[in-house]
């Protein structure tokens, strides 16, 4: 992350708690005591102050002091939802310092405990494809956005490879964003995955970028994990394309997808992006695009940015025997809170 964007977030962050402590002294009749500017430009400067210290300090301090600050990310964003209802219901009534109360209280912390509950929760989502010609039945285990760093770790990948371990794939593919950015990923957190006796694919994501791809791929490496971007990778009678983030994801499939092959061996697409609909796979002959991204919105209210932004949001997208599987992922990025949506594990199951 570069400086210009660092400041640019403090000043967005200064911005919205500017808005949301003058929307609560409003609201419940009562001052701070020191103007909103100045309260507002402290409280993120500690933030920000708090967490490079705690860095410096050790690693476990660190972790401990991000998931504070991201739960407390996930607090503020749901005080703005309360304070942005507040500044509109006050346009047409008054507002009662108990609707308040709930509004900049009660809420936010009850959505909050509801939003780290349902992280939790892993689901599974099973699909099941058909392709005319295909002679083996495979099962894709697709995990996507694990998000490892500052609070996901060792532990989480442990989680995961319990839940594979019971649903017993043929293999198992990575869509990215197996880092988080927050910390840098260690090799001895990827040893769960050497319990697996299946293939595991990997491709990068964009939060890969953060420390760059070499630590994530020096981590991985001499693991059960098989880093595939950028090439093909074939097995029983499926062919995998891995493609990392990058932005001209048109011109890399024209260079890796085999022309003229078998037609009984149908193309996987690896890609972190959702970035093709449906029925311009059909160009690429790709049967089936895995990908993850978007989180499903993870936390209102990002669910109606996070659909326009994207040319595919969650779940499956179809176009005659073209499809694109969208992960909502299983970790989460920021707050470890998902509130509208829900980590996933999906198993895809191809037949002829």
């Amino acid at each position: 992350m570069n400086v210009m964007t660092m400041i640019a977030g403090i000043i967005a962050l200064i911005l919205v708690h500017i808005f949301v402590l003058t929307q609560v002294q409003n609201g419940l009749d009562f001052s701070f005591g020191i103007n909103t500017i100045v309260l507002s430009s402290i409280v993120v400067l500690l933030q920000a102050g708090s967490l490079w210290i705690a860095y410096v300090i050790a690693e476990p301090v660190y972790c401990y002091v991000y998931k504070i600050l991201a739960i407390y990310f996930g607090f503020g964003l749901n005080v703005f939802v309360g304070a942005v209802i507040y500044f509109t219901l006050s346009f047409f009534m008054n507002v009662n310092v108990i609707v308040c109360i709930i509004l900049y209280i009660v809420y936010p912390i009850c959505i909050c405990i509801y939003g780290m509950k349902n992280a939790k929760q892993i689901n599974v989502d099973r699909i099941n494809l058909k392709y005319p010609g295909l002679q083996k039945k495979m099962t894709i285990c697709h995990l996507s956005d694990i998000h490892l760093g500052a609070i996901y770790q060792k532990w989480f990948i442990q989680k995961i490879v319990d839940k594979i371990l019971e649903l017993k794939p043929d293999i198992v593919v990575i869509t990215g964003d197996l880092a988080d950015g927050s910390l840098r990923v260690k090799s001895d957190w990827m040893s769960p995955f050497d319990t697996l006796s299946i293939p595991v694919l990997y491709i990068t994501g964009n939060h890969e970028k953060i420390h760059g791809k070499t630590p994530m791929l020096t981590a991985v490496q001499g693991t059960r994990i098989n880093y595939v971007g950028n090439t093909n990778y074939e097995f029983n009678g499926v062919n995998f394309v891995g493609i990392d983030f990058e932005y001209d994801l048109k011109k890399r499939l024209k260079e890796l997808v085999p022309r003229g092959q078998n037609k009984n061996v149908p193309n996987v697409l690896l890609y972190h992006i959702p970035e093709l609909k449906p029925k311009e796979l059909e160009e690429f002959d790709i049967f089936l695009f895995l990908a993850g991204h978007t989180h499903g919105g993870q936390v209102f209210p990002f669910q109606p940015l996070v659909f326009l932004g994207n040319k595919c949001f969650a779940g499956l997208y179809s176009h005659n025997n073209n499809h694109i599987y969208v992960s909502t992922g299983v970790g989460t990025a920021l707050p470890p809170m998902r509130i509208g949506s829900k980590s996933v594990i999906a198993m895809i199951t191809l037949e002829g």
